[in-house]
């Protein structure tokens, strides 16, 4: 009877660990990051007047047209939005036979991911900047239990749920909130330490050294097209898969050299 007991308090426990106490955290942390953004007058005011012509193409996405470019200035409402004079735009606006052109510039291109999911946001949810602030409270909420998850590797529940609170609910990290490109990394950079940690934090078997190594090279292929300074820690995951981590199976640098691959 003890060891049944023992049993479901131990699923209850991981329950609350690994489900509850992450929840919890998105949730609030979206909240007030919802609750911060409405009480800034202008939560655009820069860099988004550079942003909203870099991102502008997503609108012909959420319309239906594809990801590209076209004459703006024939399209009424749409100058005014992305020059910021209105709050939303009207998709239905958009002639139905338009033809964008295909995305060429550099800029456009490396952060292809980035203007996609702005892209689906606002085709789900209408174009606008209330839709944008969405956006950026869904990357705090990717964000909150990656941070709880990272501080379980040596806190216990309640101080690592305190510590991911005081670090989302920080000044410096609201105020990141609103810059949507610069915030757009955030999830990938948390998720790239919680997946080094499990690395180096003990030995590993061939399997879950090849596994994991895939998983980064996904976070940093995924992670380039919404940002490409992302590619920045490329050269700690070489040192890590290299240096720091321990392979449990004999002749481990080809284990090494296959998890770099």
């Amino acid at each position: 009877m003890s060891i049944e007991s023992n049993t479901k308090k131990g699923a209850f426990s991981c329950i609350v660990d690994a489900v509850l106490f992450p929840l919890v955290a998105a949730l609030v942390v979206s909240a007030v990051g919802w609750l911060y953004a409405g009480t800034v007058s202008d939560p655009f005011k820069y860099p988004h007047y550079a942003q909203m012509v870099m991102i502008y193409p997503a609108i012909f996405f959420a319309a239906g047209h594809g990801m590209g470019t076209a004459d703006v200035e024939a399209i009424p409402g749409l100058p005014e939005f992305i020059y910021r004079e209105r709050d939303a735009f009207d998709i239905s606006n958009i002639p139905a036979d338009l033809q964008v052109e295909p995305l060429h510039s550099p800029l456009a291109l490396s952060a292809l991911y980035f203007l996609y999911a702005i892209g689906w946001m606002w085709r789900i949810f209408g174009v606008s900047e209330s839709t944008l602030i969405l956006y950026a409270v869904l990357l705090r909420a990717l964000c909150a239990p990656l941070l709880y998850a990272l501080f379980r590797f040596a806190l216990g529940r309640i101080v690592s749920f305190a510590a991911t609170m005081v670090v989302s609910l920080s000044p410096a990290m609201l105020t990141m909130e609103i810059s949507l490109r610069d915030w757009g990394t955030a999830p990938f950079i948390f998720a790239f330490l919680l997946l080094a940690l499990h690395l180096v934090a003990r030995p590993v078997s061939r399997g879950r050294l090849l596994t994991l190594s895939a998983l980064l090279g996904a976070l940093l292929g995924v992670g380039m097209g919404f940002r490409q300074d992302f590619l920045v820690i490329l050269p700690l995951v070489v040192a890590m898969l290299c240096f720091f981590v321990r392979v449990d199976a004999p002749r481990s640098f080809l284990w090494r050299g296959g998890a770099l691959l």
